[in-house]
């Protein structure tokens, strides 16, 4: 899976050197600069942006015909980060200084994308603490997340997540 983030002359996929039984095919171009991606089981993709494409930071690509590229995308958020996870019907991202979720319905479609639910405020953003990648787990009956290399338990965090 390929992304292109500039216009430069056309990426050849084939030109990758990969063990037999893997290939490569570019799904999206100029989408911006791509920090990390989340799947959904449908198969769409999350990208989340390090600055904004069209003033937005998430992109959603949907493979509608099973070609592997992206024949539809979908942008939303206002905001820039580095984290994307989904999890238990939730879409979460991070911007440098809060963790955000989106409600999805089963399709992959964000349930409303214009009012996420802020569940972490006040995070350090100054220089190589500013990206907050984001990763969710299940300990026993708490959530928590790993923020960069800190670990912050969220015992705020809300029970469906």
């Amino acid at each position: 899976m390929l992304f292109r983030s500039d216009p430069g002359p056309r990426f050849d996929p084939l030109a990758i050197k990969l063990p037999e039984g893997f290939n490569s095919v570019v799904v999206a171009e100029n989408l911006g600069r791509a920090r990390h991606i989340a799947v959904h089981q449908n198969g769409d993709l999350f990208v989340k942006l390090e600055r904004l494409n069209e003033g937005k930071g998430i992109i959603r690509l949907r493979d509608k015909d099973g070609d592997g590229r992206a024949d539809e995308t979908y942008k939303f958020s206002d905001y820039t980060g580095t984290g994307i996870a989904i999890k238990n019907g939730y879409l979460y991202a991070s911007s440098n200084d809060d963790v955000f979720r989106y409600k999805m319905d089963a399709s992959g479609n964000i349930l409303n994308p214009d009012a996420p639910e802020k569940i972490v405020t006040g995070l350090m953003n100054q220089r190589q603490h500013a990206s907050k990648s984001l990763a969710l787990d299940d300990a026993g009956d708490r959530k928590s997340t790993r923020l960069n290399s800190s670990h912050i338990p969220l015992s705020r965090m809300p029970s469906s997540a």
